[in-house]
């Protein structure tokens, strides 16, 4: 358990002039309350923005401006958000279960960890936060691996193919 003032004084020793701010964005899930009294019982509520939905324009300035982007949804049927922060120069945490998960790791764009398991998911923030060179390579990797691999005409050159093959093997 962290106690009122420890939180301060963790940070200052792993990011020495940093003001970490945390800001969770997107449908709250019916969880926002639990997380408000929890960001007050751990004193960091002065760092913690709940910001609900932020349509897209807001949405990519958030990228921009934010060191890494934390993912650790595990029911996401795909989830962009990653994608779009990396095209937004961000590297990213993403949970190995979500539907982004399995490209964030071919990519080489950012570190995956298991859902649930909020030892591993911190130890990655504090790795990517802490490596200037390793952030910069991952995001470069990432980059290069949407613009080859998830580009629209690529995608849509698979699925005339998948559409093809259906037409000519209808059984």
């Amino acid at each position: 358990q962290i106690k009122r003032g420890q939180r301060k004084t963790v940070n200052e020793k792993i990011f020495p002039g940093y003001v970490l701010v945390e800001m969770i964005a997107g449908p709250d899930d019916g969880y926002e309350d639990r997380l408000v009294k929890l960001a007050r019982r751990l004193a960091i509520s002065d760092r913690v923005r709940f910001l609900g939905f932020v349509p897209p324009p807001e949405r990519l300035q958030l990228f921009v401006d934010s060191d890494v982007i934390a993912y650790p949804a595990a029911h996401e049927s795909f989830g962009l958000v990653p994608i779009e922060a990396l095209l937004c120069g961000k590297p990213v945490v993403v949970a190995r279960e979500s539907g982004c998960g399995e490209l964030i790791e071919r990519a080489g764009g950012g570190i995956t960890f298991p859902h649930g398991n909020v030892a591993t998911f911190g130890d990655a923030l504090l790795a990517i936060l802490a490596d200037d060179t390793a952030r910069t390579e991952m995001v470069r990797r990432g980059q290069a691996f949407i613009l080859r691999e998830l580009n629209w005409k690529r995608i849509a050159t698979e699925m005339e193919q998948v559409y093809e093959t259906a037409i000519a093997n209808p059984n």
